[in-house]
């Protein structure tokens, strides 16, 4: 009897293996047949329908028929499916516990593995969108310190562009320094948006005189560095970097600049 292919490999996907599949169907479309005449139509030896039907009937997927001789009879196909999925459905349940228990494993051994280790990252970003979408992203993940050197022009483009993210960083709870290089000028845009800034304890604003580099520090692990200190925002390529070692020495000259200028630049804070 030839059986069309597809049924045959649905079931074969449902967990039967080529041999129970065809007897199954061969079986299905006879309706009820004795193990001669199941050989007959599968060319299967007649030893291998026997050892095939007593695991279908171990499955529930075959009953045995009390005649002489001994016939045979499927379960109705909707009754099998149901067999074969709820079978189907156990064998995955199982194979995700395994495989979460594998991934817990060799994630712990992974993790001793590179204990103490880590890959720092230096970036080259280029300018415009990508370079102000990383400082927005820095500002607005920011949890303890924001530290930022810029230029007057640069710092009114910047509360104008990223207000929402810097204030949003003040109220929770974020310190914010900003050493804004050039004299103070009551004129500037920014200056409105900043006297809302100044209700915030946490935000402090100092004038410099002269400085030639654009720095922004957050928590002390990630550095933003401006190539192009005398472009508008944006329109320079920004160096990117989370080493620690280069985050100390930005760290420590911001400080030693924010420091010094207490003394005699014009403050906010």
């Amino acid at each position: 009897m030839i059986l069309d292919e597809h049924h045959l490999q649905t079931l074969i996907q449902l967990g039967l293996s080529p041999n129970q599949a065809k007897i199954y169907l061969n079986l299905l479309i006879l309706g009820k047949s004795t193990g001669r005449e199941l050989a007959n139509e599968t060319h299967l030896a007649r030893q291998e329908i026997y050892r095939v039907i007593q695991e279908l009937e171990n499955t529930g997927l075959v009953e045995k028929i009390i005649s002489n001789p001994t016939e045979f009879q499927t379960v109705p196909i909707q009754v099998c499916i149901s067999i074969l999925m709820t079978k189907k459905t156990r064998e995955m349940e199982q194979i995700k516990q395994r495989i979460q228990s594998l991934i817990i494993d060799f994630s712990s051994k992974n993790t001793e593995n590179t204990k103490g280790k880590r890959d720092y990252r230096f970036l080259l970003i280029p300018p415009k969108k990508l370079a102000n979408e990383t400082r927005e992203r820095m500002v607005s993940k920011a949890k303890k310190k924001i530290d930022l050197i810029t230029s007057s022009k640069r710092f009114s483009q910047g509360v104008t562009y990223f207000f929402e993210a810097y204030i949003g960083s003040l109220k929770r709870n974020v310190l914010n320094r900003v050493l804004v290089i050039g004299k103070e000028e009551t004129e500037l845009s920014y200056t409105k948006k900043v006297k809302k800034f100044e209700k915030f304890s946490n935000f402090s604003l100092r004038f410099v005189s002269e400085h030639k580099t654009n720095i922004l520090i957050v928590d002390d692990e990630e550095a933003l560095i401006t190539l192009v200190p005398d472009s508008d925002l944006g329109s320079s390529p920004v160096f990117w970097t989370d080493h620690p070692e280069l985050i100390a020495v930005y760290s420590s000259y911001f400080d030693t600049v924010w420091s010094d200028e207490k003394k005699n630049a014009t403050t906010f804070d």
